[in-house]
Formats: C-alpha cells, structure tokens, sequence
C-alpha cells in the first residue's frame, strides 16, 4: 500500500513538472527556425557552402509565410468566435426561457459529443 502511494505521488509529481517545462516554452521566431533548420539540414546532408546560402534564404520566406499564415488564421478564428456568439445571442432573445434551458441542454449535449469524439481520436495515435 505503501509502495502504490509513493509511486503515484511520484507519477503526479513527474507530470506536473512536465507540465510546467511545456509552458515556460517561448515560441520561436521564423529567424530561429530558419537557422535551426537550415543547421540540420547542414549536418544531416552534408551541403557545401553554395547550397547553404541558397537553402537559408527560402528556409527564412517558409517559416516567415507560416508565421503569416497563422496569424491569418487566429484571426479568422477569433472572427468565427465572435460571429458564433453574437447568432447565439440573437436566437436566445428569439426562444422563450423555457426553450432557451432546452436549447442550452441541446448544446452541452453537443459539446459533450465532440468532447468525446476527440478524446477517442487523441487515444488512437
């Protein structure tokens, strides 16, 4: 008993250090991923300098375009956010309460499913 105790504080101690080191993580700017790239790519490849100095440049464009690209991205999801909620507001006004509690259910019941769905699609990889 003693044993199963001490190894699940254990276990919950690893975690949540875990935890915490993926969170003091600082995103990258495209500059660091461009040179850590392209210093792999050097290892691993064996390029002369000529090659370097031209796959440097495009690695730099990718991860700048990327970087573009998810900002576009946050965006458009805050967009859909916020159109989400405002159609939200404007059909509750529309429902009596008693339809707006049966509709709040509906919802949660939805939540719910996707909430597993992804569960299920996590557990498979």
């Amino acid at each position: 008993m003693k044993n199963l105790l001490l190894l699940s504080a254990l276990t919950l101690s690893g975690m949540a250090g875990a935890q915490t080191e993926q969170t003091k993580r600082t995103p990258k700017s495209a500059e660091e991923k461009a040179a850590i790239m392209t210093k792999k790519m050097t290892e691993n490849l064996k390029l002369t300098p000529e090659q370097v100095a031209k796959i440097e440049p495009e690695n730099l464009a990718f991860f700048q375009q990327q970087e573009a690209h998810q900002e576009q991205m946050k965006a458009l999801r805050d967009q859909h956010k916020m159109q989400a909620e405002q159609h939200k507001e404007k059909i509750k006004a529309i429902l009596t309460p008693e339809q707006q509690k049966k509709a709040e259910k509906m919802m949660n019941k939805r939540k719910e499913k996707r909430h597993k769905r992804m569960e299920r699609r996590m557990n498979r990889d």
